[in-house]
């Protein structure tokens, strides 16, 4: 239930910080500063060290009061913090604002005057006391209301396609009586797009082309479709075509896009959808003019995240909603009006988001989730309400659409992977299986004495790490992180220890735990993006992916300068340590690093590298996965040499990573063993 008026968090000023709670904002008091957004949970904690200010608040009373609903590890509030100096340009190590008092927690030692509608104000006393705590009474308790702020209403829907494979990317007809989809068809051949009525059971096809038609969406009128067309060499295009069949029109070019989505405004002037002018951007929101073919960029985040995509055009025509990633499966809302400005942040989840969709009136947002754990949807209201889960049994839930009637359809989805070794010189052979559940296992990771696996499963609900002796037996999980990405273990050359990558805020940290359970331990800990640690060869120094610097680089927990100045993003050391391999955010296949010298050169054979955790080292080689003639194989790189080997096709997931058995002479892969979706359209409560 929500509060009244009167409850509503009150405006104060911390020392020359104007803090809005219920905005999650603060402003600098100077003339024409500009205002910048928190996230809740560190507003919250804010909250709760400013009603006791100047006095010692314990970690332990910080986590009760901010999380009480739900177990997490201390480093969420360490990244809180940290996240809270950043904005309020503070110094850990000479603080303004907040003290870290070591090892108990943590106390606020500047002046808080409360704002008043009148013109005098009273500077509160910086040791706090009754004061204090009454002139921010209400502003705290604002901090505990988020769980009064959700509501549960359950879906009730019915498929409306069950067709073999993936059915993905619905578009509802303006009419309400069809869906437009992309389906690779019976015999998963080739990405085409199809129309069906709800009370037919048979399809139109619309496209036969023999490159990839994606994310179609309707004309206003409900006479074409307008659709992605994605080249096996080339730019993206967008094109049209008349639902009743006919010649398909060219309406301008998507790009570099990667990520297939198109969305046509209600007034049938604009297409939106996700490019960038150069592999070295981010991802942005564009709009093209459907009758001159003028293309402008709406908004894009700038540096190299991996930017905005999946835009949705508001009933009234004036705002795209989108999706904002700040690294990998971590998305938020965000919102901007058709004629420009500033972006304006809808959601502070930091979990993965898959879709966006406007209600009929304009007022709320239907968004696919993992808010939860695991992705469902939830209206997001724009205004005053409560955030509603719409729990629907089945799988995952994406791509939701809207009718003007109140029609929801979406995508409901269901991916399992398994994690199997395939002995190295095998050619017809099968693999063996390792972890194997009916929930996805990624990113096998071996010890370097071969006799365990450390691995990433969602078996518990939500993605973890694992670990499990490879003769078999038992896995045990790690961490209980509860819901946010989790990735990229590694092991410590003793093999004591587990380094990987987690986003409880967010964006992407670094920790370690120790292969015998306890609490993670955050590494190089930093408000940007960290990804994919390993250790060096003597355990000196942990390796990683950094965008701290505007761009993504490798760094080093031990050294304050990157390692490469030139970009870069997942590196390995080589096995005698004296060079590092690593793969760059806009650069095809593998580069190396000579650490003596400095020389960086590309690795030449490896250009068609599937991805960029798709390879592994050993003493003499690199192994990897690449795309050859649209099929994924796998290769092994002789070094110093360079000659290049073919190994033949293999099933597996190139963004599962790999890993090398030496004790049993194998590769370690993770394989797609079921991705199957199908369309359900429900109505929206």
């Amino acid at each position: 239930m929500l509060e009244s008026r009167s409850m509503e968090p009150q405006p104060f000023v911390l020392g020359e910080w104007r803090v809005e709670p219920s905005l999650n904002q603060i402003t600098r008091v100077e003339r024409g500063s500009s205002s910048q957004r928190i996230t809740p949970k560190a507003m919250e904690v804010l909250l709760v060290l400013v009603a006791r200010v100047g006095e010692l608040v314990t970690r332990e009373e910080l986590l009760a009061s901010v999380w009480s609903d739900v177990h997490v590890q201390e480093e969420v509030l360490t990244r809180a913090v940290a996240d809270l100096r950043k904005a309020l340009d503070d110094d850990r190590k000479e603080p303004r604002y907040i003290e870290t008092i070591p090892k108990r927690g943590y106390r606020i030692i500047a002046a808080v005057t409360p704002v008043v509608r009148s013109s005098s104000r009273r500077r509160l006393p910086l040791w706090g006391g009754a004061v204090a705590l009454a002139a921010v009474a209400s502003v705290v308790a604002w901090g505990s209301r988020d769980a009064d702020l959700e509501e549960t209403l359950a879906l009730e829907g019915r498929p409306v396609t069950t067709l073999p494979g993936r059915e993905i990317q619905p578009a509802l007809a303006p009419d309400g009586t069809r869906v437009a989809f992309a389906w690779q068809g019976a015999g998963g051949d080739n990405w085409d797009i199809y129309v069906k009525r709800y009370s037919e059971e048979s399809l139109t096809r619309l496209t036969e082309d023999p490159d990839v038609d994606l994310a179609p969406s309707w004309s206003p009128d409900g006479k074409r479709i307008a659709f992605a067309r994605y080249p096996a060499m080339g730019d993206c295009r967008i094109l049209e075509v008349d639902v009743l069949g006919g010649t398909e029109r060219e309406l301008g070019s998507c790009g570099k896009s990667q990520n297939p989505d198109l969305a046509w405004s209600r007034d049938g002037r604009l297409l939106a959808f996700s490019d960038r002018e150069s592999d070295s951007e981010s991802f942005g929101i564009y709009l093209l003019a459907v009758e001159s073919g003028e293309k402008r960029k709406l908004v894009s985040p700038g540096g190299q995240h991996w930017g905005d995509k999946d835009p949705a055009f508001s009933p009234d025509g004036r705002w795209v909603a989108f999706t904002r990633s700040v690294s990998i499966n971590t998305q938020d809302v965000y919102r901007i009006e058709v004629d420009g400005g500033e972006p304006e942040r809808v959601t502070y989840d930091g979990r993965e988001v898959r879709g966006v969709a406007f209600t009929p009136d304009g007022g709320s947002l239907v968004v696919s989730s993992a808010r939860s754990g695991n992705l469902g949807l939830w209206r997001i209201p724009l205004g005053e309400g409560s955030r509603v889960q719409l729990p629907f049994a089945g799988g995952a839930l994406r791509a939701p659409e809207i009718g003007s009637g109140g029609d929801l359809l979406f995508e409901e989805r269901w991916r399992d992977s398994d994690i199997e070794a395939l002995a190295l010189g095998a050619v017809d052979a099968a693999p063996e299986p390792l972890a194997v559940s009916t929930h996805e296992e990624r990113e096998p990771a071996l010890s370097p004495d071969s006799s365990r696996i450390a691995f990433v499963s969602s078996r518990s609900g939500s993605p973890e790490i694992w670990v499990a002796d490879v003769s078999g037996g038992s896995a045990r999980r790690l961490t209980s992180f509860g819901g946010p990405q989790v990735g990229a273990p590694s092991w410590s050359p003793d093999g004591r220890t587990i380094v990987f990558d987690a986003r409880p805020q967010g964006h992407a940290d670094l920790f370690s735990i120790s292969v015998d359970g306890g609490t993670p331990e955050p590494i190089a800990p930093s408000p940007e993006s960290e990804v994919a640690p390993v250790f060096s060869p003597d355990g000196s120094e942990v390796l990683f992916g950094s965008d701290r610097s505007g761009k993504w680089e490798i760094w080093s927990s031990e050294r304050e300068e990157p390692l490469t100045p030139d970009g870069g993003y997942v590196g390995r050391f080589s096995r005698d340590g004296i060079a590092l391999y690593f793969t760059k955010f806009d650069s095809p296949g593998l580069h190396r690093l000579d650490l003596k010298s400095g020389t960086e050169t590309k690795v030449a054979g490896t250009e068609t590298l599937a991805d960029s955790v798709a390879w592994t080292l050993d003493g003499s080689g690199i192994w990897f996965l690449g795309v050859e003639s649209g099929e994924l194989r796998r290769y092994r790189l002789e070094l110093p040499s360079g000659a290049l080997s073919n190994l033949g096709r293999i099933d597996a997931d190139p963004g599962g990573g790999l890993a090398l058995d030496p004790a049993r002479n194998r590769l370690l892969f993770t394989r797609v063993a079921r991705s199957e979706s199908d369309l359900v359209l429900a109505r929206l409560p």
